[in-house]
């Protein structure tokens, strides 16, 4: 944990001071304020719905209004109040910090807790079998989380039921695009995937697809093309080849946002 000076009473989160709370209480004022946030934002699609209605009640008529943006609203709120836990307790959590705290927490994807790599720089949860409800909801109501929380650690849904999988793994890394983040690409996918990308380099030449692997069964690539070119176009005729070719398969562009691939 990295922290800055701390003057509030309650900015040492993992409570390794003396005179500071201990973890335990820290955890449960932050469950109490998400609890609140993640209702607020149910509340944006539904306002009118009874005050007195559960999150799980909230959540079921939200998602049959809009499902979409349940998720990225439930998401949004999420990583606004980790952002704002993070600036009051002057403390940045580290990829540890966060592994220990999120158990404590009331997401069920958490409960049986995270198992660290030797180096700390990945731990993972396994969930077989998975009895967690509402799996995208929580997967955006932890991504959210972690993202305002911790500005070096990430987390990655990377297989689930709702994906397809027999079991549901979560994944925290401090490194955005670690392998362990990604499952193989099965070989019946190997050859529309090729012709794909050599649709791509016959449009533009030089330009190439890296496919990285498929997280929670969607799959994310990375396009590179020379120079300035006509990204964006190239960008919508891979996704739209990739569909045509393998119907129903989600696909992710994971290219970097601020600049085209110049190399």
């Amino acid at each position: 944990m990295t922290a800055g000076s701390q003057t509030n009473p309650e900015s040492a989160p993992l409570g390794a001071s003396e005179g500071v709370p201990d973890r335990a209480a820290w955890a449960d004022q932050l469950d109490r304020r998400w609890a609140g946030a993640r209702r607020a934002a149910l509340r944006t699609i539904v306002p009118d719905h009874t005050t007195e209605a559960t999150e799980e009640e909230l959540l079921e008529v939200a998602t049959a209004a809009d499902p979409d943006a349940v998720l990225r609203r439930v998401f949004d709120n999420s990583r606004t109040l980790g952002l704002g836990f993070r600036r009051f307790h002057r403390v940045d959590l580290t990829l540890v910090d966060v592994s220990e705290l999120l158990p404590l927490l009331s997401a069920p994807c958490a409960q049986r807790g995270f198992q660290r790599s030797s180096t700390a720089i990945e731990a993972r949860t396994d969930r077989s079998p998975c009895s967690a409800p509402r799996c995208a909801y929580w997967r955006e109501a932890l991504h959210g989380l972690v993202s305002g929380l911790a500005s070096a650690v990430y987390y990655s849904r990377v297989e689930s039921l709702a994906g397809g999988s027999s079991r549901c793994v979560d994944l925290l890394h401090v490194e955005f695009q670690t392998e362990a983040r990604y499952q193989g690409i099965s070989e019946s996918m190997q050859a529309p995937l090729v012709a794909a990308a050599e649709k791509v380099g016959r449009i533009s030449p030089g330009a190439s697809v890296t496919y990285l692997g498929l997280v929670d069964g969607e799959l994310h690539f990375i396009l590179h093309q020379p120079g300035s070119g006509c990204g964006l176009d190239l960008n919508h005729t891979l996704r739209r080849t990739i569909e045509k070719l393998l119907p129903g398969l989600v696909v992710h562009d994971a290219s970097p946002r601020a600049v085209l691939d110049a190399h």
